[in-house]
């Protein structure tokens, strides 16, 4: 949903326990759309829901398949404003198993 020349930022970062062993990795994704206003982000990732209403493409699905994949990783996905006030931050951890 961002502009022709909006960005999209990834930061993978790795999570460690005491003993420096990693135990989840972390992904931050953020992007520089439009602004989003509080209502939006109590309702973003439920099924069939729109931010952009007026938006003819989609149907409101893609983030509530995300956050159901990994709900089953024993995981959840956070979704806020960016510090600048533009754009969206969605944020997950994924666990990783103890090696054997």
């Amino acid at each position: 949903y961002g502009a022709t020349s909006s960005s999209v930022d990834v930061v993978i970062s790795l999570k460690h326990d005491a003993l420096q062993r990693i135990t989840a990795v972390e992904f931050c994704v953020d992007n520089d759309g439009e602004a989003i206003g509080e209502e939006a982000f109590a309702h973003m990732g439920e099924r069939f829901y729109k931010a952009d209403q007026l938006n003819k493409w989609g149907m409101g699905l893609g983030l509530s398949i995300v956050k159901l994949i990994l709900e089953r990783a024993n995981s959840s996905i956070k979704f806020q404003p960016k510090a600048s006030g533009r754009g969206l931050r969605a944020s997950f951890t994924l666990p990783v198993p103890p090696s054997t």
